[in-house]
């Protein structure tokens, strides 16, 4: 219990730092999580979000190849084991995914991230976006 506590005020520390666009600093406290849970980064042992945001602000720092092993991750757990998000949350979560995946495909010029992002066909309908949880849009604004 008291990891879990750990781990989640470092979340939510991972999550304000990136709002503050300091992404070094969130890329700290997700390695504080992981390493609480005693694994590696990124890792399906940690929730779907964690890896997404450590995707998302290691992409912000250039660091492309963990932002496309965490993306890749986060991918798998969205089609395998998320059971916590609905329909539209998965399809929302996708599209975040595929967008990090084609900016560090072309920056770091990756045919491989290129090919999985082209893979991911979902669209989103801007109408069913209200069925998008709020804390989830909140946590990641497209």
């Amino acid at each position: 219990m008291k990891r879990a506590f750990k781990a989640a005020l470092l979340w939510n520390k991972a999550l304000n730092s990136a709002s503050r666009k300091n992404y070094a600093e969130s890329l700290g406290y997700l390695r504080s999580v992981y390493d609480i849970f005693e694994t590696r980064m990124p890792s399906e042992t940690v929730s779907c979000d964690i890896n997404i945001l450590c995707a998302n602000v290691a992409c912000k720092l250039g660091d492309y190849d963990l932002s496309i092993s965490a993306v890749t991750t986060a991918l798998s757990q969205l089609e395998h084991n998320a059971s916590e998000f609905s329909q539209s949350d998965k399809n929302y979560l996708s599209i975040y995914c595929r967008d990090i995946l084609r900016y560090c495909a072309y920056y770091n010029r990756d045919e491989r991230a290129a090919a999985l992002a082209a893979s991911i066909k979902t669209e989103f309908d801007p109408s069913l976006l209200r069925m998008v949880r709020q804390h989830i849009k909140r946590k990641f604004p497209m």
